[in-house]
């Protein structure tokens, strides 16, 4: 890496603000195996049960690399987990300008967020994973709900940009909708989110590809 400019490095691997986003932490040792869930039930370390959580039947076990969801509902019904926020992910941390620019003047930050999800079995459903924000002061860029028939394996990815992220409501969500009555066996991989601020933001996201050339140079 020697030789790259100041903060190129980060770029190549930015920083995740997903905690525990592999589900490899799970210090209270609970659903080691299937077990019942109820809302406010930590499944793994910084992740527990939504509460707009109402399939008639659900149950977790942490795999250490992967969380998985059986049970029954019906269709329409919802299973979600939350992440515990984490506060003051914004100015000066990750993106801004190396921290440069005021939070006045860096006013907008993009995320995106992405998991993978596995339809083991069971009934066909509707997914996403939304990375942290701030529930009082983002502007959403959401990508629609991934379908995921059964037998199937996708990515699930969500942008949106905020204009300020120094006080979290949520520290992101995960979640599938049932889209049909019957059984279901869910699997989620890899919550990942990153983030970048700009001080004048793009009217798409993603980014247009002229755009993000235009910034891609100055590190050259």
């Amino acid at each position: 890496m020697s030789g790259l400019v100041s903060g190129y490095s980060g770029i190549i691997a930015p920083t995740n603000l997903v905690t525990n986003g592999a589900f490899r932490i799970n210090q209270r040792g609970t659903f080691s195996t299937l077990t019942p869930v109820k809302v406010g039930d930590y499944v793994s370390d910084c992740w527990y049960v939504g509460a707009n959580t109402n399939a008639d039947y659900v149950e977790a076990r942490n795999h250490s690399k992967q969380m998985q969801f059986t049970g029954y509902g019906k269709k329409g019904q919802r299973i979600e987990i939350q992440l515990k926020p984490r506060d003051n992910f914004g100015y000066g941390v990750i993106g801004d300008y190396n921290g440069s620019i005021s939070p006045a003047n860096s006013r907008w930050h993009y995320t995106t967020s992405w998991m993978t999800v596995l339809n083991e079995e069971g009934v066909d459903i509707q997914a996403r994973f939304q990375g942290p924000y701030d529930l009082n002061d983002d502007l959403w860029h959401q990508d629609p709900l991934t379908l995921v028939k059964s037998g199937e394996i996708k990515q699930t990815t969500a942008c949106i940009n905020q204009s300020r992220g120094d006080n979290l409501t949520t520290g992101g969500f995960a979640f599938f909708i049932l889209e049909e009555d019957g059984e279901f066996n869910v699997r989620f991989y890899h919550a990942t989110c990153v983030t970048g601020a700009y001080k004048h933001p793009p009217n798409f996201v993603p980014v247009p590809y002229a755009d993000d050339l235009v910034r891609c140079q100055r590190y050259y």
